[in-house]
């Protein structure tokens, strides 16, 4: 078997490149990158951890402010019902009270159309009895030749 470089079984391109790459070596800082991607790599489940608790505590903030905003909106929504359940409740106080005086009223009503019924009773017989008084009166001027 043909021994393996360095660089892996793909690696024909001779020494100092990698793929068409650039070796290590070759680049200025290329070990300090190199050493965080390999260190990614290696702890790739707390990175993971991490990530996802960053995450999580973004949708919490979020959540919470959210929940602020919503909790406001219904105070200011409490307080306007409440103002408005007090205004109804002084209509209908008002409507009951009026209810309350309306048999009175009626009977009053009643009242007033009663008298006014005899009154107009009284008034249609003195009116008969001055029409009957106009007919006597005036009878003598038929025989004169009115």
């Amino acid at each position: 078997m043909a021994p393996r470089s360095p660089q892996g079984p793909c690696s024909s391109r001779g020494p100092g490149s990698s793929r068409g790459r650039p070796h290590d070596d070759d680049v200025p800082g290329a070990h300090a990158i190199l050493a965080l991607v390999n260190w990614l790599i290696d702890n790739a489940v707390l990175v993971s951890f991490l990530v996802g608790l960053v995450a999580v505590l973004i949708a919490l903030v979020i959540l919470v402010v959210r929940a602020l905003g919503a909790y406001r909106r219904v105070r200011v929504a409490t307080t306007t019902l409440s103002k408005a359940g007090g205004a109804l409740a002084e209509d209908v106080n008002r409507v009951t009270a009026a209810l309350a005086a309306l048999p009175e009223r009626q009977l009053e009503l009643q009242q007033a159309i009663t008298d006014l019924q005899q009154r107009a009773a009284a008034v249609g017989v003195l009116a008969r009895h001055a029409i009957a008084a106009q007919r006597i009166l005036r009878s003598p001027l038929w025989f004169v030749g009115h």
